[in-house]
């Protein structure tokens, strides 16, 4: 699908159209899944009106906190209506019953819009556990041109919230146990080739933050009624335990810890995203699928799987991406060196039978594979980890 910015208009500049005349057929017949529908005209003003409160409220750039008590201040007039800005101030210091008073009586900003936008979308659920995509994963990456080593397999891990990999098999130190094609990764580079192509190119915020391109390329990816990387979205989390997904509670756990200060400006950063690529969206039939929900799910995924390959576009350069399969292995800093992980570049011919009018993975020449290694010998049942 193709997303072309074509004109001006209040208030950010831009008209997005969707030029792809199948995806705009796809949206305007309408997609997601079962109790999917369009927001209400009544709803989507109340939804407006939030937003632009939102993202007033995160845009004090140049007036930002500066100590944590101010961030956190600050924080609880993001999360709570500006009515009991003053009660949330003075109660503060007094953190058991911060959670019990908001818990009782207070809504957060943020959670209407969650609300607004709750059953009023047209967002295509993830259907199924994870593992159940497993196959079809492995199945596609080795349709791709790439290898996954029969001695590798894909396993439930409880103790980690997910999946992993461990050996089928005994596995030798050296043994090549994975490739996978740039063919089949999710990076900045192919967010440049996609629908959002035209609006980095003139868009700061994009221009300057690669995870955020990235993020907002996988969610359009996911909305996508039939996108290439189907096979690898089924696969990836439904939900994530990082600072988007706090509670005030989880927050609170935080306080007298350096780490307050990045998860409250992570979640303001976040918020302000959110708002600002809403109103982006808000006159495209994309407004029915661009929920704070999509966003956060679509950072957290980038957040906690992206890594760096060479650029398709600039020798020298590396950018962000998403790796399918490799992003199955679980991270562990104390175990040694587990995984080898290198890249190899090679020439790649332009697929064979592609379609006019089909979307290219990057330039002619702009192959490679990620190739994975085994770091030391594998017992058969033992989970492989990457090294953090």
């Amino acid at each position: 699908m193709n997303i072309l910015v074509i004109g001006e208009s209040p208030p950010n500049n831009e008209v997005l159209v969707l030029a792809d005349p199948v995806l705009a057929a796809a949206l305007a017949a309408g997609g997601g899944g079962p109790g999917c529908r369009p927001m209400p005209p009544k709803k989507r003003q109340e939804l407006n009106s939030l937003v632009e409160k939102l993202l007033a409220l995160c845009s004090n750039v140049g007036e930002a906190p500066s100590t944590p008590q101010a961030l956190m201040q600050e924080h609880m007039q993001i999360r709570w209506e500006e009515k009991n800005r003053q009660v949330i101030s003075k109660i503060l210091q007094l953190i058991d019953v911060i959670i019990n008073y908001v818990a009782s009586f207070h809504r957060s900003l943020v959670e209407q819009v969650r609300e607004a936008e709750s059953g009023n979308n047209m967002n295509r659920p993830i259907v199924g556990p994870r593992g159940a995509h497993a196959a079809a994963l492995r199945q596609w990456v080795e349709e791709l041109g790439g290898e996954v080593s029969k001695g590798l397999r894909v396993r439930d891990c409880p103790e980690e919230g997910g999946l992993g990999l461990e050996a089928a098999e005994d596995l030798k130190q050296g043994e090549v146990v994975l490739r996978v094609p740039r063919r089949a990764m999710m990076s900045v580079d192919t967010a440049r080739d996609s629908e959002i192509g035209r609006l980095i190119e003139r868009d700061p915020m994009l221009q300057a933050m690669g995870n955020v391109s990235l993020a907002l390329h996988l969610l359009l990816e996911k909305t996508s009624p039939a996108s290439f990387w189907e096979p690898y979205i089924n696969s990836l989390p439904q939900s994530y335990t990082t600072v988007l997904y706090f509670s005030a509670d989880d927050l609170a756990e935080l306080r007298g810890s350096p780490a307050l200060e990045d998860a409250l400006k992570q979640y303001k950063y976040v918020a302000r995203q959110y708002a600002y690529f809403y109103r982006k969206f808000e006159a495209t039939m994309l407004k029915d699928y661009f929920t704070f929900d999509e966003y956060r799910w679509a950072v957290s995924t980038v957040m906690t799987r992206q890594n760096q390959v060479p650029s398709s576009y600039q020798e020298g350069k590396f950018v962000n991406a998403l790796i399918p399969f490799w992003d199955l292995s679980n991270h562990r800093a104390d175990e040694g060196m587990q995984l080898s992980t290198d890249y190899e570049e090679e020439e790649e011919e332009e697929e064979k039978g592609q379609e006019e009018g089909e979307r290219k993975r990057g330039p002619a020449g702009a192959g490679g594979k990620l190739k994975c290694m085994a770091g030391k010998d594998f017992k058969k049942g033992e989970q492989v980890w990457k090294v953090s």
